[in-house]
């Protein structure tokens, strides 16, 4: 009894535990697809961002380009070429000659270098190549300080020079600042659960919820990287023990944690109540035996148990009895039903399917043949075409959809033919008061049977009609 019993609480708290992982994975997908949107979002958000501003820049480098064209000796004065970059918001402005060096620039420094010096410069190469190209470069760091800056470059419309513009996009970087994969996990809930990003190109954790596994890599992190979303690992972080699964996400490992104290805080309290389920069960059965088995002493007989685990429980009990003599119980035969109603015939008016099948049944097992009409109108018009003869009753429903039994007996009964008008009638109706049979007989009907049909009850009516 007692392997049973800690067999039994084994299996209930594996069940009660594979459970509740169950639902802290279902839980955790749900989590990491709402982080793989975000991801997928700000960097929706932060293309659509830089595309908007090359075209604004493109732009901005064919004002400044016009100007210089209108305004040839404007180049040539750094003061006045400063004050035009300000005027437009620009950085830096730079002037390359059709040899591709920089003749003028708001960055004296830069002066003399040219397209095919390479570095950031050299971006703009092919421009050299073809002078219909407008372009303009990515967030990139300039070549005087590591300045982020967007270049755009244009030729002038005279084909005279390249005119190129740097700007330093504060709302694109105050974009990318905020949607930094670092900081999205800040946007997910927080309380018992933790979460890092695993960037595979860089081979490093770019984002974590707890700083002590942010930045580390495949070998330095005490994670991994191998688990699939269905299974579950555990890891120990600044001392707190975590439970956690992974879902990928293009480049990203997406990970899930869950203290495991709190994951599993409802574990305990459902062992107590199963330890106090089963007490109670088992002790209920050793009752029920007890019982059985002094019962068994008493009628000298035995009882016994067979046991085996995923198959069930056997319980055999044997006593000795004595058996008594069988006795032929006398059928009563209703009163007044005739040996046979072989050949009679009988008109059935039932509106339901199912109970016109019924009762077709019962009534041809007993030798009658039966024609049925589903309404009460078809049954009018089946006896006023009836032959001398054609049947013998009619069992008549009350409630039909087009005519009832109460006006279709009272058609019947106003027929010219003798034969039809006084064909006995008897009235089958869910409604068994007294005012229901007198309505019946007040309708011309020569009974009422109630629904459902008691078969003696049917069998004694039409015995007392055809007898």
């Amino acid at each position: 009894m007692a392997a049973i019993f800690i067999i039994m609480f084994i299996c209930c708290q594996f069940v009660i535990v594979r459970g509740t992982e169950q639902h802290f994975l279902s839980s955790a997908e749900v989590l990491s697809s709402q982080i793989g949107k975000l991801i997928e979002n700000n960097d929706n958000d932060n293309d659509a961002l830089q595309t908007s501003l090359k075209e604004e820049y493109i732009d901005r480098a064919k004002a400044v380009a016009y100007i210089l064209e209108n305004n040839p000796d404007l180049q040539k004065n750094y003061d006045e070429l400063c004050e035009l970059a300000s005027i437009l918001n620009i950085d830096e402005i730079n002037i390359f000659g059709q040899n591709g060096l920089i003749t003028y620039s708001t960055v004296p420094d830069y002066v003399g270098y040219g397209i095919y010096s390479g570095g950031q410069i050299a971006f703009f190469e092919r421009m050299m190549d073809n002078m219909n190209l407008e372009i303009c470069q990515d967030l990139t760091p300039n070549s005087k300080d590591g300045k982020l800056i967007m270049c755009a470059a244009v030729w002038r419309a005279d084909r005279d020079s390249i005119v190129q513009i740097g700007v330093s996009p504060a709302r694109l970087l105050n974009a990318l600042n905020r949607s930094n994969i670092s900081k999205i996990l800040y946007k997910m809930p927080l309380e018992n659960t933790m979460y890092f990003i695993y960037d595979s190109r860089r081979d490093k954790i770019v984002s974590s919820t707890n700083d002590k596994l942010y930045g580390l890599s495949d070998n330095e992190a005490p994670i991994d990287f191998s688990v699939s979303s269905e299974e579950i690992k555990r890891i120990k972080v600044n001392g707190t023990k975590y439970v956690y699964t992974l879902f990928d996400f293009e480049q990203y490992e997406i990970g899930i944690c869950e203290q495991s104290n709190h994951l599993y805080r409802n574990v305990k309290n459902n062992a107590i109540i199963l330890l106090i389920f089963l007490a109670i069960s088992l002790s209920g059965i050793f009752l029920l035996i007890t019982i059985i088995s002094k019962q068994e002493k008493l009628m000298g007989g035995t009882i016994a148990i067979e046991s085996k685990l995923g198959a069930g429980t056997t319980v055999v009990l044997e006593f000795e009895y004595r058996i008594a003599e069988p006795v032929s119980p006398k059928e009563e035969i209703p009163k007044n039903v005739p040996l046979n109603f072989s050949g009679k015939k009988i008109l059935l008016v039932e509106d339901n399917e199912l109970n016109r099948e019924i009762a077709t049944e019962i009534l041809e097992e007993e030798g009658i043949i039966v024609d049925t009409a589903e309404d009460g109108d078809i049954a009018v018009e089946k006896m006023q075409n009836a032959a001398q003869g054609q049947y013998d009753l009619i069992l008549m429903d009350i409630q039909m959809p087009r005519m009832n039994g109460y006006d279709s007996t009272r058609a019947i009964r106003a027929l010219p033919n003798q034969y039809a008008s006084g064909i006995p009638i008897i009235a089958m109706t869910a409604n068994a008061f007294d005012e229901d049979k007198q309505n019946a007989f007040d309708a011309g009907m020569n009974g009422h049977l109630a629904k459902p049909i008691d078969i003696p009850k049917l069998f004694n009516t039409l015995s007392d009609i055809f007898g």
